[in-house]
């Protein structure tokens, strides 16, 4: 019996921002220590989840944060079959049960390999609601925390109308609220497809989202102006709307334009009308990146690791996804990071 099995492997953007700043800059301080053995309450049958085998490493100089994903739950049957009276009966039998999934994450590009190991196992969703979970608990600890000092430092016991305002503002600058979002990426390969039964296109609007310190790399640098013009501005909130309901947008120029948007750091719509002149948009939403894929069910951490680098890696350089560029400064502190903390 082959101790291989087909499980799926999804390619995400994780985006985690404290304020102006990205994961790598708040990495040691905000995001790792509550990762690290960091456990969530479940719901229903899900027990609790816990992040296990954390680690880093440098593969072919790229800095690496890798673990997993652990979920622990009490299957339960509700029925069982009589063989006797060959009839449905009503059970109460349990079973521990411990599904895992695996995740890699590239600290220069923030890019993400979630691999579900088992049947049940946790979700890329999940992932996100535990992170959340974790990153908000420590932000009330840390906003209370900082409560306390800022009171001490104005020689009050608590918090008067009069001061309140001044307190708040003062609480926010010290304790900056986190923000987490796990994007799927839209495959390069398919957006063409996605976009062949528009017959005419009459709007495309593309706004962007919170991102982390990447930029999206182009061969017409458009979207990478945009970017860089949002951070100049300081702008967060702005959408591209580009229409022509008279002659519709240039098809090929649209789908060119989609492709560059496709970075996990946008949401994109097109809306037009198909052959027989009905109504049609699409958000890119079911052409996200996935592989399904034999995967050894016992594999050493390390080699597990390297497995979803190099699917990363592939999906990069075999154009599944757009390659995204990070600043000097940001490639030094990833590598500081796992240079510091790796064993």
């Amino acid at each position: 019996m082959s101790n291989e099995k087909k499980r799926t492997i999804e390619l995400l953007n994780l985006v985690v921002k404290f304020d102006d700043k990205g994961l790598v800059e708040t990495f040691e301080d905000r995001f790792f220590p509550v990762i690290r053995g960091g456990k969530v309450r479940g719901r229903g049958e899900v027990e609790t989840y816990r992040f296990e085998y954390l680690h880093f490493m440098l593969i072919e100089g790229v800095p690496i944060f890798a673990g997993r994903l652990l979920k622990f739950m009490t299957l339960e049957a509700e029925q069982d079959f009589d063989e006797a009276s060959e009839k449905l009966i009503e059970s109460t039998k349990t079973m521990p049960s411990v599904p895992s999934s695996f995740f890699v994450i590239d600290l220069t590009t923030h890019r993400l390999a979630y691999l579900s190991e088992t049947r049940r196992a946790p979700s890329s969703n999940d992932l996100q609601y535990c992170i959340s979970k974790l990153l908000n608990s420590d932000y009330a600890k840390r906003r209370k925390e900082a409560k306390s000092k800022v009171l001490e430092n104005l020689g009050l016991l608590r918090v008067t109308k009069k001061v309140r305002d001044q307190v708040d503002k003062k609480i926010d600058s010290m304790v900056p609220k986190s923000y987490i979002n796990l994007r799927s990426l839209p495959e390069l390969k398919k957006v063409g497809k996605t976009l062949d039964p528009f017959e005419i296109i009459t709007k495309l609007i593309i706004k962007p989202l919170p991102r982390n310190n990447e930029l999206s790399k182009e061969n017409s640098q458009f979207l990478r102006q945009y970017e860089k013009r949002q951070d100049k501005l300081g702008s967060i909130s702005s959408s591209l709307v580009m229409g022509n309901t008279k002659d519709g947008l240039k098809k090929v120029a649209t789908k060119d334009l989609v492709k560059q948007a496709s970075t996990g750091n946008y949401a994109v719509k097109v809306m037009g009308k198909d052959s027989q002149g009905e109504d049609i948009d699409s958000d890119l939403q079911n052409i996200s990146v996935k592989f399904r894929e034999k995967i050894p069910a016992k594999e050493e951490v390390e080699n597990r690791t390297k497995r979803l680098f190099k699917k990363l890696q592939d999906a990069f350089s075999k154009g599944y996804i757009v390659t995204v560029e990070v600043t000097a400064e940001t490639r030094r502190l990833a590598i500081d990071i796992v240079n510091r903390l790796k064993v």
